[in-house]
């Protein structure tokens, strides 16, 4: 997913779902039903006898209190975390981590938005050039 694609993306379970994998590294459930009735995830193999956890991860663009797990993640893994409040002619909220940024309606959304564009920049190929002499 590229920097446009994750910048239009609206806070939801679509962009929870990415904060919770790309950056958190966390499994997305994808839940099926077995032979003998148990739920089990064909990603990383976790079960359940009962109905599969409702919602499937955390709502890290919508509520702050998740949102706030992302920052302290990313401050973990060494990266420096600006936030700021709605002020300036947008109004929207801003949140830096590392050197991508990102802006959203909410400090959630701005949060989980900055993360994914960060862990984005830390997966970019490396070019190397050689040096003519």
């Amino acid at each position: 997913m590229d920097r446009a694609e994750i910048l239009a993306m609206k806070p939801g379970p679509e962009l929870d779902a990415l904060v919770a994998e790309q950056v958190l590294g966390l499994c997305v459930h994808e839940w099926e039903k077995d032979a003998r009735a148990v739920w089990h995830c064909g990603k990383c193999g976790e079960w359940s006898a009962y109905l599969p956890p409702w919602p499937p991860q955390d709502p890290y663009s919508q509520i702050i209190l998740y949102g706030w797990q992302v920052v302290e993640k990313m401050h973990k893994d060494g990266y420096g975390v600006r936030l700021s409040d709605k002020s300036g002619a947008t109004g929207s909220w801003w949140c830096y981590i590392g050197d991508a940024g990102a802006q959203g309606q909410d400090a959630p959304e701005a949060i989980s938005k900055a993360a994914l564009l960060a862990m984005e920049k830390e997966n970019e190929p490396h070019t190397t050039h050689a040096v003519q002499g």
